[in-house]
Parts: structure tokens; sequence; C-alpha cells
């Protein structure tokens, strides 16, 4: 299949023009010549419309009036070398900057693993603000957490937690691009979790009362995986948190203030999944 670009523009014939410098008495000599472009597009490649759209534009670009500075450039009232003839192309393309989006790898091993986490000792205490600098506080009777930004003063509302880290013991071979960890709250027995209510139901974050023990050793295709959570820091100090149990769901916040903390997809631009851990 051909694609004419001739079906494109109304005419394939463009009027180059040429300044000689050192003319006498200053005056420029123009010389004109109809140069005439005989193009056609083999469709040996998928071509799109956007593709012939920039080439017909740089096509009519090439109308307009172009200098010729080298002293040792030919006149256009003769034949154009190659050289001189892609020298006009290159300085009449246009560029374009394509973004895609990419789904960047995350830590989630394959929903069949088999293996277990074991808890490491000494976990460490933090508090978690988001990238909006808002910080996670907890109402011990609703058993929610929000993110509100803190003012001066009400430091004792951010809520500390303790973050365990897990060694990896997979049966197969998997590459863990992430650090397991739970996420208890300091000086109780409530951890986070992420669960389903129903299979149908999207997974949600909850405050889960569980003993010491029985996180300490956890199986990946086990229940108390939902306790389970892949740390991955990027850049200097922002910090994912993805669920073990649902691979793709992020512990997020709201833009907006006093919203509960939850779960969501990473494409879900209301949301914010990126945190500060503090120490």
């Amino acid at each position: 299949m051909e694609l004419k670009l001739a079906d494109a523009l109304p005419s394939m014939e463009f009027d180059a023009e040429c300044c000689l410098p050192g003319a006498k008495g200053g005056l420029e000599m123009e010389l004109h010549k109809c140069l005439t472009f005989d193009l056609e597009v083999l469709q040996q490649h998928q071509v799109g419309m956007r593709q012939v759209a920039h080439l017909v534009m740089v096509l009519h670009r090439m109308k307009h009036t172009f200098q010729k500075s080298d002293p040792t450039h030919t006149p256009l009232g003769m034949e154009c070398t190659d050289d001189q003839l892609s020298s006009i192309i290159m300085d009449n393309l246009l560029e374009e900057c394509v973004m895609e989006r990419v789904q960047e790898p995350e830590g989630a091993v394959d929903k069949q693993a088999e293996g277990t986490f074991k808890r490491l000792d000494s976990p460490q205490q933090c508090t978690l603000c988001d990238s909006y600098q808002k910080s996670l506080v907890h109402n011990p009777e609703t058993m929610v957490l929000r993110a509100v930004t803190l003012r001066g003063g009400i430091d004792h509302q951010r809520v500390r937690f303790n973050l365990s880290m897990y060694n990896i013991n997979m049966k197969n071979s998997h590459t863990i691009q992430a650090q397991p960890v739970a996420l208890r709250i300091a000086s109780s027995d409530f951890n986070l979790s992420c669960s389903k209510q129903t299979d149908s139901t999207a997974p949600i974050l909850q405050l889960e009362r569980s003993s010491d023990d029985q996180l300490r050793t956890i199986s990946a295709q086990g229940d108390t995986a939902r306790f389970l959570f892949y740390m991955t820091t990027k850049g200097i100090s922002l910090t994912t948190f993805e669920s073990a149990k649902y691979p793709g769901w992020f512990i997020s916040t709201s833009l907006e203030q006093r919203q509960p903390v939850a779960m969501c997809q990473k494409e879900d631009l209301r949301k914010l999944t990126n945190f500060y851990v503090n120490n």
C-alpha cells in the first residue's frame, strides 16, 4: 500500500530563496529556483496519521525563506549537492517529545509463591507523613487512621509505629525488589492489615488486633500475609507500601484533609501513595 503525500498537499513545489554574501554595493542577489520533490511514503511499516502530518508540516516549512551563509555554497541557480539538500532538510526538522507511562516493577512476589517471611529482631519506631506533609493520626475510639496537617503544639496526636522487617525464605526462585514489613501502633497490639470482605470487593486497610507470636513467621500464601507490606524507597526518602497479599494495592491518603488512610491502586491520581518515614 502506498501513501502519497500529493493527496495531502495542494502542491509539491517549493520556492527556495538564496541570499548571496558579498554582493557588490551591499546589494543582495536573490535567485529563485523551483524545486520539485516527488515523494512517496511506502507503508512497509505501519505509518500513523501523526507521522504523515509531521512530514506535511516539514515540507510546508521548507517553503519559507532560508539564507545561505556558507561562502562556498553553490547558488540555487545550479544543482544542489546532496549535502546542501540534506542541510536544508535538517534545518527544518520538527522535534517531538513523546512521554510514555511505564509501569515500574514493584516489590510484590508472584501470587503463587510459596514460602515464609521471618521477622527480624528490634523493630524501629517511626512516624509517617504523606508527600503533602500530612501526618497519620489515630483516634482510639473509632480505630481509624487519618491524614492531617499538624500545627505546632499538637505533635502528640501523630501515630508512632513499630516497623518490623522480615527475611524472605521462598521455595521457588523469585526476585524481591522491596523490603517486607509489618506496621504496628507502638505500645499496642494493633497492626495495619489489608484484606477483602468478599472476593468481589476492593481491598481495605484497617487496624486489626494481633498477637506478637502470630506475626513472628508469616506464610506467603497464609491468611496472616494480610499484615505484610512491601516497602520500597525511591529517590532519597519517598517510600511506598504495597500489600503483599494483594499486589498492586498501596497504602494511600486523600488529597483532602482528615480523610481516612486507605488502599488504592497506583493509577489513582486522587490518592497519594508516597510517604516519608521519620525515625
